[in-house]
């Protein structure tokens, strides 16, 4: 536990919180439940609801332990809990409120799902501040991830059968999820490994594990098919590159390093970019990892918003409620094509999908949360000149955030995704918020006022927060039971067939 604690220790819930904090990280990227019931995106949903829950309440009660808690000054912050109020108001009002709140098993899209990311984001600020503690929490969360692509390539090598254990009972199931997330995810890993070897990592045996790590996500991302993560991957490492060259360099009078690793990284790239498309295919065939995915076109996601906003333009139709909006209003075009009688559940991307469901005025939010997220990292990088020249964070977290938040803009992605992009951005809310000019710091037992409101709405949202995880033990417990019904009817239908 003492391996990752926050700046100023102040309480042992805070330790605690943070342990917790860490370890849900550390476990998210190769977690999952060996049962035929549980899938694998299903078991990831509950573990971070488990283990954001449970830190999110120690924290609580260190605040009230303590008697004390600060507020941000900035906006971002501000817009997160904008965001998360403005998502719940439309769930309650959207006219299907238990979908929209949890969904089936908290899926992304849906308000608790999101006000979990939410609160992940400002746990990660709060635990997560200087760079000895971000490095060591990407270091753990890269960790887990190296353990994530070494499974899948003893999965690959000795094939499923051999290890008879579900979920996994062919080559193609991943522990990230879709094919797609498991391919966007290794090549966060890769992004992530080669910026800790070229910035951050001296000592040799991290070099070592890192190199391992790297070399089994470098494999997925290359021999995926996939060229728009090729691409990505290959562009922002020669922006290491680059970087390496400008900045670095001039600052190394003695001795000068050569970013050997970028530069391997762009080359590869470009040979999978321009190089033969029939050796990747061969290769692609091999690892049976699809990273295509059937989803509606951005102009007929366009088509199908128009009428649906124009019904319910503020509050939207409600989180998790684009397969009713689309049985509506979908263009006359998808009603004489092959896909007249597919349900989609998500439009074009992430943010489309949630244009729908949650109205124009969470639309401008997301707008405005994405302006003030990239500020903030545009002013860490080229105004403070303590970052840039100590920790070079503001590299990574520019490049890895465009990368993940791409995804989320462009595609529609799973839980995993969305949790790396929400620990981005707790990230940049921590460093922000470092200098205490910044921050709004509230005692409760200075002023009987304040320490009666804010006792009150502390305890309030401690409640809130125990009530909520003990719901999740019931859906999920609920979940498993509807699975292992489903089952038996379909083995019994089966059998008398």
């Amino acid at each position: 536990m003492n391996e990752f604690r926050i700046h100023k220790q102040k309480t042992p819930y805070d330790s605690v919180a943070s342990f917790i904090l860490l370890a849900t990280i550390f476990l998210a990227p190769f977690f999952f439940i060996p049962s035929k019931l549980i899938d694998v995106a299903t078991a990831k949903s509950y573990l971070l609801v488990w283990g954001i829950t449970s830190a999110f309440i120690f924290f609580l009660i260190g605040r009230l332990v303590e008697g004390k808690f600060s507020l941000s000054k900035k906006v971002l912050p501000v817009l997160l809990i904008v965001l998360s109020v403005l998502t719940i108001i439309s769930s309650l009002a959207g006219g299907h409120t238990s979908k929209s709140l949890f969904g089936i098993s908290y899926e992304v899209g849906g308000a608790v799902s999101l006000v979990l990311m939410i609160i992940t984001a400002f746990l990660v600020a709060e635990y997560a501040s200087t760079k000895t503690e971000i490095s060591r929490l990407l270091l753990y969360f890269l960790i887990g991830s190296g353990v994530t692509s070494i499974f899948q390539l003893v999965l690959l090598i000795v094939g499923p059968q051999a290890l008879h254990l579900y979920p996994f009972v062919s080559k193609g199931v991943t522990l990230i999820g879709s094919g797609y997330d498991f391919i966007y995810f290794q090549g966060f890993s890769v992004i992530l490994s080669v910026f800790l070897l070229e910035f951050l990592t001296t000592k040799i045996y991290h070099k070592i594990l890192i190199g391992i790590i790297l070399t089994a996500s470098s494999l997925f991302v290359f021999f995926s098919g996939f060229k728009e993560i090729w691409m990505l991957v290959g562009a922002v490492c020669f922006l290491y590159f680059v970087y390496s060259l400008i900045v670095i360099w001039p600052k190394q009078k003695e001795k000068r390093t050569f970013p050997f690793v970028s530069f391997i990284i762009v080359v590869v790239s470009l040979f999978f970019i321009f190089g033969s498309t029939s050796f990747g295919s061969k290769v692609n065939t091999f690892f049976d990892i699809s990273s295509s995915s059937v989803r509606p076109s951005f102009a007929t996601t366009l088509e199908t918003a128009l009428p649906a906003l124009a019904e319910r333009p503020l509050l939207g139709s409600g989180p998790l409620s684009f397969s009713s909006s689309w049985q509506m209003w979908k263009p006359a075009s998808v009603r004489t094509s092959t896909f007249w009688n597919t349900d989609f559940h998500y439009g074009f991307g992430t943010l489309s999908t949630s244009m729908i469901e949650t109205g124009l005025i969470a639309t401008v939010l997301w707008i405005a949360l994405f302006v003030a997220f990239f500020f903030s990292l545009y002013t860490m990088a080229f105004r403070s000149e303590e970052h840039m020249s100590k920790s070079h964070l503001p590299l990574f977290l520019f490049v890895a955030s465009m990368f993940l938040f791409a995804s989320i803009i462009f595609f529609v992605v799973g839980t995993l995704v969305v949790f790396l992009a929400f620990i981005l951005l707790g990230i940049v809310i921590g460093m922000r918020r470092r200098s205490l000019k910044e921050v709004y710091h509230v005692s409760l037992l200075k002023d009987p006022r304040t320490s009666i409101l804010g006792v009150l709405s502390l305890s309030f949202i401690l409640l809130l927060s125990l009530g909520s995880l003990f719901v999740s033990f019931k859906k999920a417990t609920a979940f498993a039971l509807f699975q292992k019904g489903q089952t038996s009817t379909t083995n019994q239908a089966r059998y008398m067939a």
